[in-house]
């Protein structure tokens, strides 16, 4: 699968339509590969006060990190075995703080888990 900005959820169409597991899991993986790299791109020249001060950015941003949480959730265990370095409970638990806790944002939190966290998830994908 070719990896394409701004093009996640292929996991879940594969997973729909009775793919492998393996097949399902390397879609999965693409996702979140995307989304990392969809975060990164959002990031450059921007700072923490344009994530307080533009709704459409912070919205954008919690988006893709919602979508390596549900990505993540969606792995097989032994797929997620194969990166041991890789806290794929924390990756979950951020998903359901931000879909689940909607209306308290932490953007402290968002903030340095885009910045210092994502770069390091994508590197330990690649």
């Amino acid at each position: 699968m070719k990896l394409r900005k701004g093009s996640a959820t292929r996991g879940l169409a594969l997973k729909s339509r009775g793919a492998t597991i393996e097949q399902r899991d390397e879609a999965f993986l693409l996702d979140i590969k995307t989304a990392c790299l969809t975060i990164a791109e959002r990031l450059r020249h921007r700072q923490f006060l344009d994530l307080i001060e533009n709704g459409e950015f912070c919205d954008g941003i919690v988006r893709q990190l919602t979508i390596i949480g549900e990505a993540s959730n969606n792995l097989s265990e032994k797929t997620q075995r194969q990166y041991p370095e890789i806290d794929w409970v924390a990756t979950v638990d951020l998903r359901n703080v931000l879909a689940h806790e909607y209306w308290t944002p932490d953007l402290p939190l968002i903030w340095n888990t885009a910045n210092r966290e994502i770069p390091r998830l994508l590197s330990l994908l690649e």
